[in-house]
């Protein structure tokens, strides 16, 4: 082995009767000497192949084939490492000051406000002086379970939304929100964020990866 090198592990010991083939005599030996007991009237030819403690294997030269031992490289163990504790930090503690902001204190009093119910929230409970309703809803989930994704607001007060199982619809709202039921638009990308260039005219649109549209 060379110097700073890991050491011979084993010698796998090759035998070739009469110039024919190698066959494995010693595999991954690690004896230090051994008497071949050939047949009287033939010539053997002997190989030696080294392997080191690191699974190096040592080739034999040019033009010589010889069976495999099955030795194989050493990549070394995975370590083993201790739990990462997961730190979230403390969560603040709650004021003893009183809310001075008179939204706050009429929230403080816990009255639940008037809710829409035809535009519902997805909040369980909303207190008042707020209010809280929902925009537009009946998207078909795509994957991650997402619904809408780019939002887009149009001049006249309209709100563009992509959606759909590929993301790939186009739904237009007004400015009162609704169904997302039947799309403007269905294209060959999904949709992933939107824009309206300088003039107002046109409509920039991400494909997550593919093609910029307008």
């Amino acid at each position: 082995d060379d110097n700073g090198g890991s050491g011979v592990k084993s010698v796998s010991i090759y035998v070739a009767e009469d110039g024919g083939d190698y066959a494995i005599w010693k595999s991954r030996s690690t004896e230090a000497a051994a008497i071949y007991n050939g047949r009287a009237g033939h010539s053997y030819q002997f190989l030696a192949l080294a392997t080191d403690n690191a699974g190096n294997q040592e080739q034999p030269t040019a033009g010589k084939q010889v069976p495999s031992d099955e030795s194989q490289a050493s990549l070394g163990g995975l370590p083993t490492v201790s739990g990462t504790s997961r730190d979230f930090g403390l969560p603040p503690a709650p004021s003893s000051q009183a809310a001075v902001n008179p939204l706050f204190v009429q929230a403080e009093q816990g009255i639940p406000a008037s809710l829409s119910p035809s535009h519902l929230p997805e909040f369980q409970k909303v207190l008042s002086p707020f209010s809280g309703q929902v925009f537009a809803n009946g998207f078909t989930q795509s994957g991650a379970d997402i619904g809408p994704l780019a939002i887009l607001v149009l001049p006249d007060g309209s709100v563009l939304a992509s959606g759909g199982a590929a993301r790939n619809q186009l739904f237009r709202f007004n400015s009162d929100g609704g169904m997302a039921a039947t799309p403007l638009a269905t294209l060959a990308q999904p949709i992933y964020d939107m824009a309206l260039d300088g003039s107002g005219n046109f409509i920039w649109a991400t494909s997550g990866g593919g093609p910029l549209l307008k």
